[in-house]
């Protein structure tokens, strides 16, 4: 629809406009410089950020040289408990799948996949699940 009206503006994330080959802007960011939107300049909006014990950090406008000015996180929104153990277990099956063997995909569909020590906090805050 954006591409079918002269002269709009919209947002898609980075992933959908890289495999559908959308023309991305190039943004100017809180140090002035202006960046072209990459998984990497993605990935510097939250370098040296300290990750909430609920996981729940946003970063406005971030402080890299480098560091493209829209980036946002992808949200897990779990149950603290599940009465059926089977769908837990499945769960907890793809969480711990997509912090593994699963990085290699996030990678090449454009996405900044989350640190070692931040991926071992979400694996021992998802394995407390219904317990």
């Amino acid at each position: 629809q954006i591409q079918q009206s002269e002269g709009s503006i919209g947002y898609v994330e980075y992933a959908y406009a890289n495999e559908n080959g959308l023309t991305m802007a190039t943004l100017a960011n809180k140090a002035g410089n202006y960046v072209k939107p990459s998984p990497e300049s993605a990935a510097l909006a939250f370098e040296g950020e300290e990750v909430p014990a609920d996981f729940a950090l946003s970063v406005p406008d971030p402080m890299g040289d480098q560091a493209y000015p829209i980036a946002g996180l992808t949200w897990l929104l779990l149950y603290p408990k599940y009465d059926d153990p089977n769908k837990l277990k499945s769960l907890q099956a793809v969480i711990d799948w997509a912090l593994g063997d699963g990085k290699q995909y996030a990678q090449q569909l454009g996405y900044v996949p989350i640190s070692g020590e931040l991926a071992q906090r979400v694996k021992q805050t998802v394995d407390k699940l219904g317990n």
